[in-house]
Parts: C-alpha cells; structure tokens; sequence
C-alpha cells in the first residue's frame, strides 16, 4: 500500500513508525518521497531446507494462493540480476520481482532445482516475491 507524502522530514517519519504493526517495514523512496508499507508479520513462516516435505508444504501454501516467507539458511546465495527480473526498491529489499526468474537464478546459483519449481508455482498462481537480503528470506504474496 503506498502512502503518499510531499514532505517527509525526521518527525515525520517517526510520528508514521509508532503506527506501524509489528513485522511490517516501511520503504521511503527518496527520490520520489512515496512511501510503502509491507507487512510481513502475519505470513507463515517455513525453514527452506532443500528436500521433498518442504517443497510440498510451500508448493501448497501457493496452491491455496496464500503468503509465505521462506527463511534461507546462512550461507543461501541470494545473487541474481534484480533489473532482469523485474524487482523495484533498495538492494537489502527488493520487491514485487517475477518469481519466475528470481527462483530459476537461485536454484542455478545454489544448485537446487526445487526451487525453479517454486517459483513455477508462483508464477501460475500470480504470485510475486519481495527478497529481504539482510533478512535472508523470500516473501511469496499476491
């Protein structure tokens, strides 16, 4: 949800925090001065492991066309061309990116095909993905 601002200052920003749910996080943009809200705090959560149960469970989470965050395990390599696949916002929070792509390039570059599998799934079900790089997870959510 963006909320619209032509002034935006310290106290402003601060007044705007206190209101905010747990989990959500804000993006201000600076060029631009619009803001956007993401809350996260509400999604399930599942530990990507590279193995069959965890495939399914995320594969039906989407099915359902429900959000989910997969938290990645340290030393997850999120690299990939944020520009070709689509992605807007900051490079520690990339969002609305095309899971198509962003899921092809981390299968690629972490040698796990499930994942070209998810982002497949999302895909059909016109899902998007928001990636937290500092916080290590992929947010799926219409």
């Amino acid at each position: 949800m963006y909320m619209g601002a032509n002034r935006y200052d310290a106290t402003w920003v601060t007044e705007r925090l206190a209101y905010l749910p747990y989990g959500a996080i804000l993006i201000l943009n600076t060029t631009t001065g619009a803001m956007k809200m993401r809350d996260y705090g509400n999604m399930p959560k599942i530990d990507w492991q590279d193995d069959k149960p965890t495939l399914v469970k995320v594969k039906a989470q989407l099915m359902r066309e429900e959000p989910v965050i997969l938290q990645l395990p340290d030393g997850f390599r999120l690299d990939f061309d944020a520009q070709a696949c689509g992605c807007e916002g900051e490079p520690d929070l990339l969002l609305d990116c095309q899971p198509q792509g962003v899921f092809a390039a981390l299968a690629e570059n972490n040698n796990m095909p499930a994942m070209a599998e998810i982002g497949e799934q999302a895909r059909e079900t016109g899902q998007i993905v928001d990636v937290d790089i500092a916080g290590q997870r992929l947010i799926l959510h219409d």
